[in-house]
């Protein structure tokens, strides 16, 4: 039988650590976005640990970002309250990854909207590569 996935290195994108490792995230990540592909956008989000509904979100946030045209992706440093744990429902959660910055996600100005919009998103390095970190509950 063919096979069910083929994985490549630039699937994997292992040995990616350091500012090439960031830039090709920011690649990646923008590729995706521009091409309307929320899978692509979710293969970039270290996901060990976290929640059916922490997914969900994550994969809703990529889709209200693909609705729009995209400005921009910058790297910027993540402050003390940026990677704060935060508790939403009673429960308290934090990155699963060491945060080593934020990326941040400009939008073109809507109608009616004189600034472009931004999403943010905590990024770290795993394994040599960079991903998307995830909120999962605090232990």
């Amino acid at each position: 039988p063919p096979p069910i996935l083929t994985l490549t290195d630039d699937d994997i994108g292992r040995g990616t650590a350091g500012p090439q490792g960031v830039a090709r995230l920011i690649a990646r990540l923008e590729q995706a976005l521009r091409a309307g592909d929320v899978d692509g956008a979710m293969a970039l989000v270290h996901l060990q640990g976290a929640s059916a509904e922490v997914r969900q979100a994550m994969r809703e946030s990529f889709e209200q970002l693909i609705a729009r045209p995209l400005a921009g992706i910058d790297l910027e440093p993540a402050s003390a309250e940026d990677v704060a744990p935060v508790e939403r429902d009673g429960v308290t959660y934090v990155p699963n990854l060491e945060v080593g910055g934020k990326l941040v996600v400009r939008l073109e100005p809507g109608e009616g909207e004189d600034e472009p919009t931004a999403t943010t998103f905590l990024v770290g390095e795993r394994l040599g590569t960079y991903f998307i970190a995830a909120a999962v509950e605090m232990e």
